[in-house]
């Protein structure tokens, strides 16, 4: 089911947007609507190299993660490659270049990629058809013991249309503010993102939250929903509620896997793609398929045709912390806290670093539609003071001694004390 959200970026295929423009008397009108067209082609090709980027991300992503558990995964990659965006601008050197490896910006001028992060989130929030609802919210909470630096108060505000919030991180209060925020994006699905206390170097939180709400094209009637069994990895087998369709839908047979869309609304512009390996279990020729091929490849050798499909209705929820697995797609200087280069975040001497980066998501699938909602938590926090050792000495044994004049450094006395008693 997480092939969805990866595809929420490539299932739009317009982008409206609103560009002002001064009148000047040595252009004509057809001048300045081809300019305006022009620019908005740009920003659209920006916006979309963004998507296949962070597609690719979510895939490279899932596989890793694949190979460290053979139990439910379900992420959202483009949440993930949104909150890791909202970082970079504040990084320099050796971990800039890590972060733009990893999110794919290697090639692209930071005057696009600023445009094309804010054509994106416009597109993303547009709105939509009652029957189909997607929110996307960021928010970067601030220790009030830091100053944020202005340049990356303009990105996070005007780039990520961020929500900046000064917390007091000593207070269980800024906990529960944070919460409540993803709470509310995420209609209530997901509630407890930031564990309390902080940590003693907490500096700061990035928070990306998802929602959505889509109801099928094509709602699956609960009269024909019945009880079927569905086979686990390790053989087992369980009995659970399938609900059934009977339709003309975009269907195709390849090799190793069959695949069918089923759209959300009367537009159909969000819909879930579900594949099923030709091998039973056989999950990575999938993946493997969707790295060579990608979903546009996928998506074009796809004919309508009619079929019935049985699909499970069920419910999960996942938690991953992401640090290690990002660390092993090559960002690993940014968790270091000797190494960790974000000199453009806050206004301080003090070196800071990416503690944490947790991932959330809920889905829930039933008859009427899909719901499903996302976080991505990234922590940022200063070095840690190495602690004083501590520590006791109890002379209870023969030991030795010696007085020694300081200015000079002549030993004056100097003995083994081995018996106390005399």
């Amino acid at each position: 089911m997480w092939k969805r959200l990866i595809r929420f970026g490539l299932l739009i295929s317009t982008i409206f947007v609103l560009v002002s423009c001064v009148n000047d008397d040595s252009h004509t009108e057809n001048d300045l609507d081809e300019n305006t067209e022009k620019q908005n082609e740009s920003e659209m090709d920006a916006s979309k190299e963004i998507l296949d980027k962070s597609n690719q991300f979510g895939i490279d992503l899932i596989e890793q993660l694949r190979a460290e558990d053979d139990k439910n995964l379900f992420i959202s990659p483009i949440s993930l490659y949104i909150a890791l965006s909202m970082v970079y601008p504040s990084a320099d050197n050796e971990t800039k270049i890590e972060l733009s490896t990893l999110l794919g910006t290697q090639d692209m001028t930071a005057e696009d990629w600023n445009e094309a992060n804010i054509t994106l989130l416009q597109v993303l929030n547009e709105e939509r058809e009652k029957a189909s609802k997607l929110l996307f919210a960021n928010s970067f909470w601030l220790d009030d013991s830091y100053k944020l630096n202005e340049n990356y108060k303009q990105v996070i505000e005007q780039n990520f249309k961020g929500k900046i919030a000064n917390i007091d991180s000593n207070e269980e209060l800024a906990v529960e503010d944070m919460n409540q925020w993803v709470s509310e994006q995420t209609d209530g699905n997901i509630d407890e993102v930031v564990e309390s206390p902080l940590d003693d170097n907490f500096v700061a939180m990035l928070i990306n939250a998802i929602y959505f709400n889509g109801k099928w094209t094509y709602p699956f009637d609960p009269d024909h929903t019945e009880d079927n069994t569905f086979y686990l990895v390790d053989d087992e087998e369980i009995e659970v509620p399938f609900m059934n369709i009977q339709q003309e839908l975009d269907y195709v047979n390849e090799s190793d896997y069959e695949a069918v869309r089923l759209p959300y609304g009367e537009k159909q512009n969000i819909a879930m793609y579900l594949f099923k390996p030709t091998e039973m279990n056989d999950l990575t020729t999938i993946h493997k398929a969707l790295e060579q091929d990608g979903m546009n490849d996928i998506t074009a050798n796809m004919q309508r045709e009619a079929g019935a499909v049985s699909l499970p209705t069920f419910e999960l929820d996942y938690e991953k912390k992401m640090n290690e697995v990002l660390k092993q797609l090559g960002m690993e200087q940014a968790f270091d806290e000797e190494e960790a280069d974000f000199p453009k975040m806050i206004d301080s001497d003090e070196r800071v670093h990416i503690s944490e980066v947790n991932h959330m998501t809920y889905l829930n699938i039933n008859e009427e539609g899909t719901e499903a909602a996302a976080s991505t938590n990234i922590g940022i926090d200063t070095m840690s003071i190495p602690e004083e050792e501590s520590f006791e000495l109890i002379f209870d044994s023969p030991f030795v001694m010696l007085i020694v004049e300081e200015e000079t450094g002549a030993i004056i006395f100097i003995g083994d004390i081995q018996d106390v008693s005399a």
